[in-house]
């Protein structure tokens, strides 16, 4: 199992956001730990420890806006989920860019 957390980037648009996710997958996997082996040894760096899977979304180019804020909300966290579980399932460790709302997504019915 892993844990699962969304950064929000109000600046970026779809294609800046894929790679600034790119680069933090990049630093995620290349970090290295430093284990040392009783109190004279040398440290050991241990690297590859870690992946990230990332799915990425944009509020403004992949959700339909047809719904309250919340609803709205709600589909983008849903298209990012969705992404990132395709890129578990591509092999983990990568990021996947989220597809645009579908327009018969099944989503919640309009307020009215």
């Amino acid at each position: 199992g892993g844990d699962e957390f969304v950064i929000v980037l109000p600046r970026a648009n779809a294609i800046e956001g894929r790679e600034i996710c790119e680069r933090l997958r990049q630093e995620i996997e290349n970090f290295e730990f430093l284990r040392i082996e009783g109190p004279y040894g040398p440290p050991l760096r241990i690297a590859n420890l870690i992946t990230a899977s990332i799915g990425v979304a944009s509020y403004h180019e992949h959700v339909r806006k047809r719904f309250s804020i919340d609803q709205n909300k709600d589909a983008f966290l849903k298209l990012a989920d969705r992404a990132m579980y395709a890129a578990k399932d591509e092999g983990k460790n990568c990021v996947v860019m989220a597809e645009r709302e579908a327009e018969d997504e099944d989503a919640p019915k309009p307020v009215e």
